[in-house]
């Protein structure tokens, strides 16, 4: 469980990563629109976390 929740963690820190960010923003060809991507992805972010620690403390209890 434990290590199940260490991998939500990481992937839910590559969604705000900002080197991954302006990976994509390079290839997609778009400029100056970090900041929109991070606010975007912010909100599903914390519904994942939110759901994983709730079905993580379902089975840890």
């Amino acid at each position: 469980l434990i290590l199940a929740l260490q991998s939500v963690g990481g992937a839910m820190g590559n969604m705000v990563f900002i080197n991954n960010i302006i990976a994509v923003c390079s290839v997609l060809n778009v400029n100056n629109a970090e900041g929109a991507i991070i606010k975007k992805t912010f909100i599903p972010m914390s519904i994942y976390g939110v759901f994983s620690v709730t079905i993580a403390s379902i089975f840890f209890l």
